[in-house]
């Protein structure tokens, strides 16, 4: 019948289960640095290192040692725009591990998507 409200059930459902990001405490962000901080990945510079999310926090990537690399900021701001040289040399410097949470994480095409270049090992 047309012009009937929604009931409360269908008003109140939230739609399918988004998967839940892993979000490190305080002592596990410690962890973290300790475990990951060095020079860049990319330009090896020890100078305004940060830390990366492979898979980006707003795709779900979580707060993982396997999801964070090493950058220095001039690096890590190329990666966000999307320059194909500094996000190539960052991809093939990653480990093993690495690698394999941002594949699992994101698909095999997550570095096409997100960093705008073909990649794969």
């Amino acid at each position: 019948m047309a012009g009937q409200p929604y009931s409360k059930e269908e008003q109140l459902a939230r739609g399918p289960k988004r998967y839940p990001r892993k979000v490190a405490t305080k002592k596990g962000w410690e962890r973290i640095t300790a475990a990951k901080m060095g020079p860049c990945r990319v330009c090896v510079s020890r100078e305004h290192v940060q830390l990366h999310h492979l898979v980006f926090r707003g795709h779900f990537g979580d707060d993982l040692p396997d999801n964070i690399v090493p950058v220095c900021d001039l690096c890590h701001q190329a990666l966000h725009e999307r320059r194909a040289q500094i996000a190539r040399l960052l991809l093939t410097r990653l480990s093993d591990a690495e690698y394999a949470y941002m594949v699992t994480r994101g698909g095999e095409d997550y570095a096409e998507r997100t960093y705008g270049i073909e990649y794969g090992r």
